[in-house]
């Protein structure tokens, strides 16, 4: 093949572009749960001519049969003087919140605000809050997998009641479960009043207790497919589509060249490519920057080189089973690396570097096939494309998927990859197809 050492430059800029890029998929800001609590209640209150302090803010989302739902919102203040002071200030304080729309309902509408003691009561109506599915009301409210974003306890206590006769047939994440009621702890005391932020991404299913199970699991399922299907439009059809594109092209042009070279020569390059995209983002950012395709790179570049290697006689298979093996020791060496600089979540970071790897070392194999009938191009070619699938089910959850700016940087990102990955690894195709001899016992050399 002409031309190796700008392939092998195209491919480190890659693998440094991988290790950049691949972690991008920041979400949008978070929103906060309750949308008449804390700091937002201060402020639109104080909009209105009232001056008060938010002591504690509780929240009760009573849903009923018909999906719809009632929120009674209590803010205990330091005072409700100014409200009683001027009845119409409390009114329009909660119409002012009901409007914004800072969080859930979406579209709700006030139903009342009155002082009560030392509270200041709001009462919104929400005739969209739950939707049945399987049997079973499922509460969409804190899943983030709509919209993207986070979610902020701005409440002390954030609780969703389900209909009379029910329980909560779930288990959300990081609530507290009694009989129908799930609740959450949050705060409003602090600086900005902002509130911790809500771990994990729940629904709240409401059934029988005969329901739990099965049915409860078939419920969120079909709660979250227009997000998956969604999410598999956006982030993984199309790229995939171009990715198999792209990579036909390539594998047609390999298949009709000439490689001039040997297992040793393109060996060589790859381990010396592999070597540059760990040694240079590790040396300028820190031992966490290393990943695995550049440390597979060097595996299977060394690995052709050796004569042991050069000297048996291979078939796709057999260099799929190899590359399968330096990627479990690529994984183990990043993965304790990162044990050791006490990194956050070594094991995700892992597996989303190896995920990175997969399409990369899939090329392997390809290039062997091209030796042999157009069945095994074929075959090979999907095994490929199958893995570029998986890179991209790593970067991106379909349950829960990125917005915002990190979604639109993730989503550039894998339709740049799905032309990078196959062509970037013309390099690594041109060590299977040199690894495989022309005549058996007769391996190629530099």
């Amino acid at each position: 093949m002409r031309g190796p050492a700008a392939v092998a430059v195209a491919l480190a800029v890659a693998l440094l572009a991988g290790a950049v890029l691949g972690p991008a998929a920041a979400s949008s800001p978070p929103r906060p749960v309750c949308p008449a609590c804390g700091t937002l209640f201060e402020r639109t209150a104080a909009d209105h001519g009232v001056d008060v302090t938010v002591h504690e803010s509780t929240a009760l989302v009573q849903v009923h049969g018909n999906g719809s739902a009632t929120w009674t919102i209590c803010n205990r203040l330091n005072a409700t003087d100014g409200f009683r002071e001027d009845p119409d200030a409390l009114d329009a304080t909660a119409r002012g919140l009901a409007d914004r729309e800072y969080g859930p309902p979406r579209d709700a509408t006030l139903r009342a605000a009155r002082p009560q003691g030392d509270t200041a009561v709001v009462v919104l109506h929400d005739p969209d809050a739950a939707e049945r599915h399987a049997g079973l009301l499922v509460v969409d409210y804190l899943h983030t997998g709509g919209d993207g974003t986070g979610i902020r306890l701005n409440a002390d206590r954030f609780s969703i009641r389900g209909p009379s006769g029910t329980v909560v047939t779930n288990t959300p994440a990081s609530g507290s479960v009694n009989g129908s009621t799930v609740t959450w702890t949050g705060s409003v005391a602090g600086p900005g009043y902002v509130g911790p932020s809500l771990d994990g991404s729940p629904y709240v299913a409401f059934g029988a207790p005969s329901d739990r199970g099965l049915r409860t699991a078939a419920a969120l399922a079909l709660a979250t497919l227009p997000i998956v299907v969604g999410a598999l439009g956006r982030f993984v059809l199309g790229q995939t589509l171009l990715f198999a594109g792209t990579l036909a092209v390539v594998a047609a042009a390999a298949h009709g060249h000439e490689f001039e070279r040997g297992p040793v020569a393109y060996g060589s390059v790859l381990a010396a490519v592999g070597a540059a995209g760990a040694l240079l983002p590790g040396l300028a950012n820190g031992p966490g920057w290393v990943s695995v395709p550049a440390l597979a790179a060097v595996g299977i570049g060394l690995a052709a080189t050796h004569p042991a290697v050069r000297g048996r006689q291979w078939t796709p298979g057999r260099l799929a089973a190899g590359a399968g093996v330096v990627l479990v020791l690529a994984s183990a060496v990043l993965f304790a690396l990162e044990h050791a600089i006490d990194a956050y979540d070594p094991f995700r970071a892992t597996a989303r570097s190896l995920g990175l790897a997969l399409p990369f070392a899939a090329c392997l194999p390809l290039g062997a096939a091209l030796r042999g009938s157009r069945r095994e191009i074929l075959v090979w070619g999907g095994v490929a494309v199958l893995a570029f699938v998986v890179t991209t089910l790593t970067l991106v959850n379909p349950a829960d998927p990125p917005t915002g700016l990190g979604g639109g940087l993730l989503l550039v990102f894998l339709y740049g990859f799905a032309v990078a990955f196959p062509v970037l690894g013309s390099l690594v195709l041109a060590t299977g197809w040199a690894l495989v001899s022309r005549e058996p016992g007769s391996p190629w050399t530099a």
